[in-house]
């Protein structure tokens, strides 16, 4: 069974997106390759935007669980690098339609009876 996908999304701290450029960013991609495999993921692809915009560094993982993806992000916030960050879970378009087929859900748009 495959493991479930995630969007990381980091914005680093000024003093990171230093030190990131200093150090290069294949070694970055190394460093959070070794990080999301120590929580049994790995780490598909990873983009880096525009230092100015929303996001610095976009990684796409797989990883066992939520907890897994949780602990990589809470590792990351926690060194200080990040300033802000995000992940959300993946769904192919098989896992979408699957997924409606089990649920139906009863959604109220607000202003509506």
């Amino acid at each position: 069974m495959q493991m479930p996908m995630y969007m990381a999304m980091a914005k680093w701290t000024p003093a990171a997106v230093a030190a990131a450029a200093k150090e290069g960013f294949v070694t970055r991609h190394a460093a959070t390759s070794r990080a999301w495999e120590s929580v049994g993921g790995k780490l598909l692809a990873q983009y880096h935007g525009n230092v100015a915009g929303e996001w610095d560094v976009i990684n796409i993982v797989e990883v066992p669980d939520r907890d897994s993806a949780f602990a990589v992000a809470a590792a990351a916030m926690g060194s200080g690098a990040v300033a802000r960050s995000a992940i959300m879970e993946l769904f192919t378009p098989e896992e979408a339609d699957a997924a409606l087929k089990h649920r139906s859900a009863d959604y109220r748009p607000p202003g509506q009876s």
